[in-house]
């Protein structure tokens, strides 16, 4: 892994050299220098840079996507099932050797000028590498393999859970590293057509301005993606050969099951919520100034179906988490559970299974694709990757650099947000313009916390006493029922010691204590007989589905 790193880094200091050298013997403005550009890229970064990257990225994804829809069960289908494969496979040799891209006018005929005709042309162009690159890789498999299912009765699904799809994953996703340069190519020759967005167009629109340096900052930018995106999926690659170094069946049950493990408990406090919210058992305005929420009153105001229910509980709550209306505004940390817990898993496995420097690698690559899913996780990422690399170099964990980055990273963490004269912020206020500083710094100090959190011998040992394992056991169920015995028994509570002539702190206080009392004796009973029972029923629903 690091004789790869140096190579790949002696790649890169050959091309600059021979740029250089071009720039120097050519001396016109056409090829400016390396360092040129570099320094101009300050300048590149306040203008459309970023809107520009994003539709460019968007169209790549949806054609990737589409592409991947379309070719795996077209190349499954075409060997699994002979007559299907018979008619198919003819079409596909012929016309793949058709230049694609030449229907590129028929295509904008069609669609328009928009995005649709963009991602078609470049579905229509990678779409054929993937299905021949599934296709000879589900020959490759053994017809032993599906003999020992047919012993077993095993049905279709089964077939493709257990051997093809596993089978067809390396094929697939070579196939997909060589669509990936061709998709590439192509996004750049159709952005330069009917659009103002687009890195494509962003560099033929400098071209036109004769701005030479920008236009070689957004070859730079368009190279940089792509490499960043090749990595991603050879990251993905690396991750699965991790996953099968592991106790691969007890992993894949964790990942397969998570999301049903944190929904299932949530489905009963999402229809009682409903239930209390329709009759109007919550307290309605006392309980909302009591709890200090304004969930109530934006539920009672949107008066929301049990459809858009269902639809919160099931969806919106664990994907999207930032909604005005409805569960996810109050349970917004249930996707950075569900998501962060997966991240979680996937790390183990890799620091488990893994050497450092291909951890550290593999660290890096995942914290690429949390910039383009969820900013938030790229700390966790960064941070293990920092600990890592700290051990490989000091063969032993930093007990005081622990204490000093866990130190840090809670004030930088932990401090209130917007900068102004009297906060520290005043001092750390040197980012770009595009940078939020109190955000960035926010993520520094959840990097710094990991990093300290993984040098410190103490936590473990203080983390696996009773005390906290009992808190652990019963924590998920504290957060998901806390908003409805908010504003009922904490609020309840509050107006009975208010009429009962109780002064405000001593009415305060009583609501605290019996709010806490109740609030863990629901929990560990909850988490005992229903988290539990429902745990053991999605077990047996995975293990029916599996063979």
């Amino acid at each position: 892994m690091v004789k790869r790193g140096l190579q790949l880094l002696y790649a890169v200091l050959i091309l600059h050299v021979l740029w250089a050298l071009g720039a120097w013997l050519l001396d016109r403005p056409i090829l400016p220098a390396p360092w040129a550009v570099y320094m101009y890229f300050p300048h590149l970064l306040n203008m459309d840079l970023w809107w520009n990257i994003y539709f460019s990225l968007y169209r790549l994804a949806l054609s990737l996507v589409f592409a991947t829809l379309i070719g795996v069960p077209l190349g499954i289908m075409s060997v699994r099932l002979p007559k299907f494969g018979a008619l198919f496979e003819p079409l596909v040799y012929f016309t793949y050797p058709i230049p694609k891209i030449a229907l590129l006018p028929v295509i904008m005929l069609l669609a328009g000028l928009g995005n649709a005709s963009k991602i078609i042309t470049i579905t229509l162009i990678i779409v054929f590498q993937i299905i021949i690159g599934v296709r000879d890789a589900v020959k490759q498999i053994s017809p032993t393999m599906y003999q020992v299912l047919d012993v077993l009765a095993a049905n279709r699904w089964q077939t493709f859970v257990n051997v093809t799809g596993p089978a067809s994953l390396a094929g697939f996703f070579s196939a997909l590293k060589i669509a990936l340069g061709t998709a590439i190519a192509t996004l750049f020759f159709t952005e330069m057509y009917g659009t103002q967005y687009g890195m494509g167009y962003y560099i033929m629109d400098q071209w036109n301005r004769l701005d030479y340096l920008a236009m070689f900052g957004g070859i730079i930018v368009i190279s940089v993606v792509a490499f960043l995106l090749f990595l991603t999926i050879s990251g993905i690659v690396m991750s699965k050969k991790v996953i099968e170094l592991t106790d691969k069946n007890s992993l894949s049950e964790i990942i397969v099951k998570r999301y049903f493990r944190l929904l299932l408990p949530f489905i009963p406090v999402a229809v009682l919520t409903y239930l209390f919210i329709q009759c109007g058992w919550f307290g309605n305005v006392d309980a909302g100034a009591v709890s200090t929420s304004t969930w109530l009153s934006t539920c009672h105001a949107e008066q929301m179906s049990f459809l858009q229910l269902i639809f919160e509980t099931v969806i919106h709550t664990w994907f999207g988490g930032d909604g005005n209306f409805g569960l996810s505004c109050v349970f917004w940390m249930l996707p950075a559970i569900f998501q962060g817990s997966i991240v979680a898993i996937v790390l183990g496995a890799i620091t488990w299974a893994v050497k450092p420097i291909k951890a550290v690698l593999l660290f890096l690559v995942l914290a690429a694709i949390m910039v383009l899913i969820q900013p938030l996780y790229v700390p966790f990422c960064l941070g293990a990757a920092f600990s890592l690399c700290t051990h490989k170099l000091f063969r032993r964990k930093n007990e005081w650099g622990g204490v000093i980055a866990f130190i840090l990273g809670c004030f930088f963490g932990g401090y209130p947000t917007g900068v102004n004269p009297t906060n520290v912020y005043r001092y750390l206020n040197f980012l770009p313009d595009y940078v939020i500083t109190y955000l960035f710094w926010h993520l520094v100090g959840a990097v710094l916390v990991i990093y300290g959190l993984a040098n410190l011998y103490m936590i473990p040992k203080f983390l696996a006493g009773r005390v906290f394992s009992f808190l652990g056991k019963i924590s998920y169920s504290v957060y998901i029922w806390h908003t409805f015995v908010l504003c009922t028994v904490s609020s309840y509570t509050y107006i009975f010691l208010q009429q009962m002539d109780y002064d405000n702190e001593a009415a305060l206080i009583g609501t605290f204590v019996i709010t806490n009392i109740v609030m863990i004796l629901w929990a560990f009973l909850y988490s005992k007989y229903v988290e539990a029972k429902l745990d053991q029923l999605l077990k047996k629903l995975l293990k029916w589905l599996t063979v």
